[in-house]
């Protein structure tokens, strides 16, 4: 016959086991459903109101309004997330080849429907001209073209960050589909400082 103290401490052991697996499960579940797969793919990026030339790159000017547009799914398993989104200009060649430009910032609800959409971003469109700060305000002080450029070609994609359950705010999760990891598939353009026929 156990003794009452044996008796409580195995009770305690099988209270911690049982509050244990109750905590442990819903993250268990939410680990394998973040491996599954991206929740958000981004597919075909094309820019509008840049003009597309004859050897297949987009061309636009300072001051112009650009939107980039993907077909993107949602999927339906992941449900409703937050997205922290960020869209970069990646200066391609140059003096400054790699050098980062921020061009916008939003933190998006994504809706799971398993759909295809092709949406633009972002929503006001892109005026080309300045990197921007994390409240969208253009910082005159980084310029995309520097004093004595007369153009550059970037590269356009987007970098974002998941979050769909709290297994996301432990682990991040990351944007998947370009040719890096954790961000998009690139679009180019070549920005000139004077619009060109």
């Amino acid at each position: 016959m156990l003794s009452r103290r044996t008796r409580c401490i195995a009770c305690r052991a099988a209270m911690s086991i049982i509050v244990l697996y109750a905590i442990s499960l819903p993250a268990i579940y939410f680990y394998v459903l973040n491996a599954l797969g991206p929740s958000t793919e981004y597919y075909e990026p094309t820019i509008q109101g840049a003009a597309l030339g004859a050897d297949g790159k987009y061309y636009a000017a300072l001051g112009d309004k650009i939107f980039v547009n993907y077909i993107i799914v949602r999927h339906k398993i992941n449900g409703n997330c937050l997205l922290s989104v960020s869209r970069y200009a990646e200066n391609i060649g140059g003096d400054d080849a790699g050098k980062l430009h921020l061009l916008d910032y939003v933190d998006l609800r994504f809706v799971g429907q398993n759909e295809l959409r092709r949406p633009r971003w972002p929503m006001a469109g892109l005026v080309l001209g300045y990197d921007v700060d994390k409240d969208g305000k253009p910082e005159t002080s980084k310029p995309l073209l520097p004093a004595g450029s007369d153009s550059q070609e970037f590269a356009l994609y987007v970098k974002a960050r998941y979050f769909c359950n709290f297994v996301d705010y432990i682990i991040p999760r990351y944007l998947q589909g370009g040719e890096r990891p954790n961000e998009t598939e690139r679009v180019n353009i070549i920005v000139r400082r004077q619009k060109h026929d």
